[in-house]
């Protein structure tokens, strides 16, 4: 029976073969299938090789020559003037052009260094600044060596023949190391010539200045120089003593000697006899000077005997706070030497470490023929006397002479040591000693007030410790004073 099961159910497994049956349906399309994953990048290429560097372009130079209108720039004759480079050879190329024919050497802005003196020894020539004033800065890196000079080597001086003409410097910054000078115009004559917008930084003299005739010096600095700021200084010769430079807008600061000197200088025997006697040292315009804390002090304007100071004109002076080496030298000092027409009119004197304003006719002259004008001018604040005056035609008009005599010997507003003085309108007060002091009797005064000093008499008349008859001197409508109006 198991048997026959077996045999059986091995039949209905494998069946017996039919007849095929009728084809299915066709299927349902299969979903797409997944985005396959990104393949890596590829490795980077190797890096080209550099082109070939191109050729240095070639730049052509400017020439070094005249413009047309006269001109030629330093830095087209190579100068760098980048604070670096010694310029000194592209200024020599370009001084030779113009001092050649006349001309105008051009400065660029920037600050130039040379080692040699900038010579201009033609009529008609120039050193000027392009940039703003200031903005040319010219150092000189040389030891007791002039930075410019008016190099004038032909000059008569009996016959007082000009030796240049129409020079100019203007708008420069000059700066050293006070061995050697700025800027030098005194070896001899210098005509209708202009030194403007101009500082002068650290040198040893700041300007100097000798003979001329018209020529100007406005708007200039002058700076820490190790002896005088600007010397006026003729030479020793007889027609050669003549000075026409006007002077004007100037700021004199710091300098070792005087803010400002003039002098001149006596000349030989044999040249009086040529020329025929005494000569006169006319100086010109002295316009809006102001002068601060220099070591001598403001202004000094000395004569000789035989060359005498004249035509002096300053006018609205500041002169103030000198700081001296030593002793009690004025601020200011005027000695003319017999010299006329000396002028000082709407200034001021201030804060003078010693006297304030020395009018001096007590040496150098045998010639006593001079005047001397004070006007409008106030004398302030002096350690020493206000003002000191002994001439033989002293004239002062509308001055203030206040809170002088500052030093523990005290001093007055106004002391006229000898000469003759005519004062109007004199304002002398607030002074630590007398409001006026005279040692002579040959005082003439009208109108003012000398009140309010420390010796409440206001005036005082003493020579040497001697009182002093007043019987010439008259003295009227001034307050403090009474019963010497003649």
């Amino acid at each position: 029976m198991l048997r026959a099961f077996s045999l059986l159910l091995t039949s209905a497994l494998i069946g017996c073969a039919g007849q095929p049956g009728a084809p299915g349906q066709p299927g349902a399309t299969g979903a797409p299938g997944s985005t396959g994953a990104t393949g890596s990048t590829g490795a980077t290429g190797p890096t080209g090789a550099t082109g070939a560097t191109g050729a240095t372009g070639v730049v052509s130079p400017r020439p070094c020559a005249l413009a047309s209108n006269g001109t030629v720039a330093v830095d087209d004759c190579g100068a760098r003037c980048d604070g670096q480079a010694d310029d000194t050879q592209g200024f020599a190329r370009a001084l030779a052009l113009v001092n050649a024919t006349g001309g105008t050497v051009l400065v660029p802005s920037g600050r130039c260094r040379v080692s040699q003196t900038l010579r201009l020894s033609h009529d008609d020539v120039g050193l000027v600044c392009v940039g703003g004033a200031g903005t040319c800065r010219v150092t000189m890196t040389a030891q007791n060596t002039t930075l410019v000079r008016a190099d004038i080597t032909s000059y008569d001086p009996i016959a007082a023949v000009p030796a240049l003409r129409n020079v100019a410097v203007r708008g420069l910054y000059l700066e050293g190391n006070r061995t050697g000078d700025g800027i030098d115009f005194g070896a001899g004559w210098v005509d209708n010539s202009v030194i403007a917008d101009v500082t002068v930084f650290n040198m040893k003299t700041g300007v100097r200045l000798g003979s001329c005739s018209v020529s100007r010096m406005h708007n200039v600095n002058v700076f820490f120089s190790a002896e005088d700021g600007v010397s006026v200084r003729p030479p020793a010769t007889p027609k050669g003593n003549v000075v026409q430079w006007d002077l004007a807008d100037l700021a004199l600061g710091g300098n070792r000697g005087w803010g400002l000197s003039a002098a001149t200088e006596p000349y030989d025997t044999y040249s009086r006899s040529v020329d025929g006697g005494r000569q006169s040292l006319g100086l010109g315009d002295w316009h809006n000077i102001q002068t601060y804390a220099n070591g001598l002090g403001s202004v000094s304007a000395v004569g000789t005997t035989w060359m005498p100071l004249t035509n002096l004109r300053i006018s609205k002076g500041w002169f103030c706070c000198s700081d001296r080496d030593g002793g009690l030298p004025p601020e200011v000092l005027v000695r003319p030497a017999g010299g006329i027409n000396n002028r000082i009119h709407d200034s001021a004197v201030e804060g003078a470490n010693g006297v304030g304003l020395l009018i001096d006719e007590t040496r150098g002259s045998l010639f006593f023929t001079n005047d001397v004008t004070v006007s409008a001018t106030k004398v302030w604040g002096a350690w020493g006397t206000g003002l000191i005056a002994q001439a033989p035609h002293l004239t002062l008009s509308g001055v203030i002479a206040m809170d002088n005599g500052q030093s523990p010997l005290g001093g007055s507003g106004v002391h006229i040591v000898g000469g003759r003085a005519v004062i109007s309108g004199i304002t002398s007060t607030r002074n630590l000693g007398y409001g006026l002091f005279t040692s002579v009797d040959d005082v003439y005064v009208s109108g003012g007030d000398l009140t309010g000093n420390l010796d409440r008499s206001g005036m005082q008349v003493e020579s040497f410790g001697s009182a002093v008859p007043l019987v010439r001197s008259s003295v009227c409508a001034v307050n403090g004073v009474s019963g010497l109006c003649r």
